[in-house]
């Protein structure tokens, strides 16, 4: 099992309670670890990856407030542990097919993300999402472990909160 763990700055342009959306940079880092469970839990290090992310959230596409919009652009850095972690090929894993390969670090992609979520009712909300990642360019793109230089995913997502709190704020 692989997270992330560390802080994100963010730097907010414009607030949503003045009109209505959020327009910020954030700056996540992470510290990566992995963990297994075989005969005790061990927990490994495997490096550090950062996104410089502008982020846009609008709440008011309906007059209730039940749509909200999200998009983002980011850019990423992966240093060299982490890019070998997951792009590197050990000499004892190399095949005709897949030769041996020591990942950098550095530049790590770009992507572009949208999200639309609908308030469906108080517990119950559906979400749609699209993400395009594009490794052109990156410090590990010569990997044989990397396919496409373009990568798409979408999805949608029901969601339903199981246990609300007793205090609840209006959504704004």
């Amino acid at each position: 099992v692989m997270t992330g763990i560390g802080p994100a700055l963010k730097y907010y342009f414009n607030r949503k309670k003045r009109s209505g959306y959020d327009l910020y940079l954030s700056l996540p880092i992470r510290a990566a670890v992995s963990g297994d469970w075989d005969d005790e839990l061990t927990v490994d290090y495997r490096g550090i990856q950062s996104k410089l992310i502008l982020n846009y959230e609008n709440y008011d596409f309906l007059p209730d407030k039940k749509l909200k919009f999200s998009a983002a652009v980011s850019v990423g850095y992966i240093d060299s542990d982490l890019a070998d972690y997951y792009y590197g090929v050990d000499a004892a894993y190399a095949t005709t097919e897949r030769g041996q390969y020591s990942a950098e670090g550095g530049y790590a992609g770009a992507g572009l993300s949208v999200d639309v979520t609908y308030h469906v009712v108080d517990r119950f909300s559906i979400r749609l999402y699209s993400n395009i990642d594009i490794l052109s360019g990156t410090a590990f793109e010569d990997s044989p472990l990397v396919q496409d230089d373009v990568n798409f995913s979408a999805g949608i997502a029901l969601i339903y909160s199981l246990i609300q709190s007793g205090t609840r704020v209006e959504r704004d």
